[in-house]
C-alpha cells in the first residue's frame, strides 16, 4: 500500500553527437519525440515493435556544449539555473564544444 516514486533511465548506443562526450561505452539516454512516446507507451505493442524503437535519436536538432562545473560541486549550490548555461574552459581545445 506505500506509493514509491521512482524512474529509471533506458540507454541506447550514443549518435554522432554524443558520441564525442566522453563516455567509455558510447551510450547515451533513450530520447523519443513525442509521436514515438505515444507510440511506445500504447499497450498493444509487441517486443520487436518496442525494441524497433529505442534508436537512438538523430544529431541534427541537438546541440552540445560546456557547462559549469558548479554541476557537481559538493559544496557549492547547483540548484541553480546558471549552472545550466555556456561555460567556455580554456583549456578545452578550440571548436571540442
Amino acid at each position: 500500500g506505500k506509493t514509491v516514486n521512482s524512474c529509471s533511465i533506458i540507454t541506447t548506443t550514443a549518435n554522432p553527437l554524443m558520441g564525442e562526450i566522453p563516455n567509455i561505452k558510447k551510450r547515451m539516454p533513450l530520447i523519443f519525440d513525442k509521436a514515438q512516446a505515444d507510440n511506445c507507451l500504447k499497450d498493444d505493442r509487441s517486443k520487436e515493435e518496442i525494441t524497433a524503437l529505442m534508436m537512438p535519436f538523430d544529431e541534427n536538432p541537438m546541440e552540445a556544449y560546456t557547462i559549469s562545473k558548479l554541476i557537481s560541486s559538493r559544496t557549492g549550490n547547483a540548484n541553480v539555473a546558471a549552472v545550466k548555461h555556456r561555460f567556455m574552459y580554456p583549456e578545452l581545445s578550440p571548436g571540442l564544444f
